[in-house]
């Protein structure tokens, strides 16, 4: 059976209706076609203010895009790596590594620091970003079934079903008259008949 992917409509509807969300797991799909719309809508601002020369507009939208789309960013990263079995402290610490560079500004802080945190966060990226095309795991995991169990034919792990319960405890009901028979009975008491 083909790989069946989530189209970017349904990627981004899925992210965004599960904004804050940081429990379950999210397939590759979803996750980087959510990465895509970002990169598109940051390039179409981008191009726009350069265009019509109105970059202080388009930089003020491009923040508000980015508040926007800062949580559901997270949520999806953190669901995705739970699809491969990894928490989401990695997406969490690259956060906040990349969050310190922002804030960090470089001509007045030590530039020894400067280094250390740029590098740090450049590897922690890297990984984050090798995680993020690693296959889901098949069937459930901790974090939760697996989203693509049907194209996958992996049945979810389900309680065993109940025994059947022995001929005693079940109600039968007599061929002749249609009355329910007692327990342990061998002839039913509307009819008469013989139960066999």
């Amino acid at each position: 059976m083909g790989v069946i992917l989530l189209s970017m409509g349904q990627a981004i509807s899925s992210v965004f209706r599960n904004y804050f969300v940081l429990s379950g797991r999210a397939r590759r799909s979803e996750y980087w076609f959510f990465t895509l719309f970002e990169l598109l809508i940051g390039i179409g601002l981008g191009f726009f203010g350069s265009v019509t020369g109105k970059s202080n507009f388009t930089d003020g939208v491009g923040d508000l895009f980015a508040i926007a789309v800062f949580f559901p960013g997270l949520s999806v990263t953190c669901r995705r790596l739970h699809d491969i079995g990894k928490s989401c402290s990695l997406a969490i610490t690259a956060t906040l590594l990349n969050g310190a560079m922002l804030i960090c500004d470089p001509m007045a802080a030590n530039e020894v620091l400067v280094s250390i945190l740029l590098l740090v966060s450049g590897v922690v990226d890297i990984v984050l970003f090798i995680r993020m095309m690693i296959p889901g795991n098949k069937g459930p995991n901790t974090y939760g079934p697996d989203p693509k169990a049907a194209e996958n034919n992996v049945t979810e792990v389900r309680t065993p079903p109940a025994l059947e319960p022995s001929a005693t405890n079940v109600i039968r009901f007599c061929r002749e008259c249609g009355q329910p028979l007692e327990q342990g009975s061998m002839f039913c008491r509307y009819c008469g008949k013989k139960i066999f």
